[in-house]
Parts: C-alpha cells; structure tokens; sequence
C-alpha cells in the first residue's frame, strides 16, 4: 500500500503533495531556519540598542563637560570684569587713578589670563566662544599694560597733564567697556548651548 500524500491547500501537484515524514523534515528545516534567523535578528537588534544607548551616554557626557567648561569660562569672565571695575575711573581724579592703578591686583589677572589661554578649541563648544575667551584675554593683556602707562605718566619728576591722564581713563574705561560686552556675549552663548541641549 503506497503511503499517503497531503497536498499542500489541496493542490494536487507533485511538488506541493508529501507524505507525513517528507513533511515533517521540510517543516523542522524551515522552522529551524527562522529560528537561527529570529536568534541572529534579537542579537544585532541588542547590539544596536547597546551601541546607541553608549553613543547617547558619550554624547550626555560631552554636552556636561562643555557646559561646565562655559561655567568655568563664565565664572573667569566674571572675575575679570569685577577686577576690571578696580582700573582708575574717568573722572575719579589722578590721586585717586594712580591709588586704584598702584593698588590693582595684576597678578590675579595674570592667572586668569593664564587659565584662559588653556582653553582650546578642543575645550569649548564653538569657535564663537573661544573668540570671546580670545576676546576676554585681549582685554586683560591691555589693562595688564595700564601699569606701564600709569607708571608713565605718573613718573617721579614728571608733571601729568589733564589730558594725558583723561586718555588713560578713557582707555581703562574702553578696556572695562570691551570686558562687559565679551562677557555678555559670553553668557548668551552659554544660554544658546544650554537651550539646544
């Protein structure tokens, strides 16, 4: 007695008839097919969520180091302009110019400007900031110089002109003027990194 055939959706063409055993291989090989294939598909599938939740924590990790670098840079910013308010005012007198200007803690803005010369490019989120921390130095670097001016016309023997020592007010006050315009600028790009993060 021949062994029965079943045809697939009772097609009767000899490719789709087998029997029970001829069936059954066909179905453990294709179903052990789709497994290897469902195994490899949930491998790869984990391996990309691994891979983009570790891109997502380097790039959360980057986005804080350089919004604590603009807090530092902010923070010296701050403290240049708070030292730069100590530079003789316009119109304070020459006593009182030479007094602030003898008094004025130089060695403090020589650290700062220091610190800041160490930020590059790799350091800060922008080429904007870092030509304000550019900005910032080129400011203390000319107050730095007053001393040189102050000491000028303040010389031992030496009588100041009016005029002479307006002009080193002046400058002292563009020098205050230009710290107060980086720094705001300063803090808008901080603002502008934070609000796209």
């Amino acid at each position: 007695m021949p062994t029965p055939e079943y045809c697939l959706l009772s097609i009767d063409w000899w490719p789709l008839c087998m029997s029970k055993a001829e069936w059954s291989g066909w179905v453990q090989a294709v179903g052990s097919i789709l497994a290897i294939g469902v195994t490899g598909f949930a491998v790869w599938w984990t391996y990309k969520l691994q891979m983009r939740a570790s891109e997502q924590a380097m790039k959360d990790a980057a986005r804080e180091s350089a919004l604590a670098q603009m807090e530092t840079i902010c923070s010296l910013a701050d403290y240049v302009v708070d030292r730069l308010q100590l530079l003789p005012q316009k119109g304070g007198g020459m006593e009182e110019g030479v007094r602030r200007a003898v008094t004025f803690p130089f060695s403090d803005l020589h650290a700062i400007a220091a610190a800041l010369r160490e930020f590059t490019p790799a350091h800060v989120p922008n080429g904007r900031t870092l030509i304000v921390i550019l900005g910032i130095i080129k400011c203390v670097d000319e107050a730095l110089q007053l001393p040189n001016h102050v000491a000028t016309v303040a010389g031992i023997g030496t009588k100041v002109l009016p005029e002479t020592w307006a002009t080193l007010e002046e400058k002292a006050q563009e020098i205050r003027d230009s710290s107060q315009a980086q720094r705001a600028l300063l803090r808008l790009q901080r603002d502008e990194y934070v609000r796209r993060f």
